[in-house]
């Protein structure tokens, strides 16, 4: 059985800023295992390099990045992310600084999150087949210009984006993309809500700016 459940019953009581039991306890786990994180506060600035389900419940486990660089880096396929609350990037656009950056995979799937204080909100660079669904994002306090995107594909074909809510960020930005379906995402207070660039055969649907 690929899914192999580990309970976590012991971070939620370490302090913020003890070493990274998170970042830890991914690299010792099994690919394809479930990380059941309890309510609490996690280390943030985490790599994940293998195929992983990491489940916050009710968003009430937050992974807190240091304000400096990204939060959550998934370098591998097949990861996916659901019911956490991210927060706290750094704040450099030149290092596209974002709550969850995703590079050069497949079938990665980030639901029912909530991303707060992020310069960029979730970042795909040449991503394919993957879900963003349900997620709520804001970027940090900036001038409109000087917030980072919400949500930013580059290079990065055939995804589904839907239900996202996104709000006070930059740009919902598809650069160089590809066959993606845009759908019932919300978009508030942003300067574009949708921005296309050198893009075709995306679909967009039953959207709310």
């Amino acid at each position: 059985n690929i899914m192999k459940r580990l309970w976590i019953l012991c971070l939620a009581f370490l302090p913020l800023f003890a070493a990274n039991v998170l970042q830890d306890v991914i690299d010792k786990a099994k690919p394809g295992s479930l990380l059941e994180l309890p309510a609490g506060v996690y280390k943030g600035n985490i790599v994940i390099n293998k195929p992983l389900i990491i489940d916050g419940k009710d968003q009430k486990a937050i992974i807190e990045g240091d304000g400096n660089g990204t939060v959550v880096r998934i370098n591998s396929s097949y990861v996916t992310l659901k019911n956490l609350t991210i927060r706290h990037s750094g704040a450099q656009h030149e290092r596209v600084n974002a709550g969850v950056a995703l590079k050069k995979v497949k079938h990665v799937k980030i639901l029912h999150c909530k991303l707060l204080d992020v310069l960029f909100g979730i970042d795909l660079q040449e991503a394919s087949n993957c879900t963003i669904s349900y997620n709520y994002i804001t970027s940090k306090p900036f001038s409109l210009g000087l917030r980072g995107d919400a949500i930013r594909l580059w290079y990065s074909n055939d995804n589904v984006l839907d239900h996202n809510h996104v709000y006070k960020s930059r740009d919902f930005v598809v650069w160089y993309s590809n066959g993606n379906l845009i759908k019932k995402n919300l978009g508030e207070y942003c300067r574009y809500s949708l921005h296309f660039m050198y893009t075709g055969k995306n679909m967009v649907e039953d959207n709310v700016y």
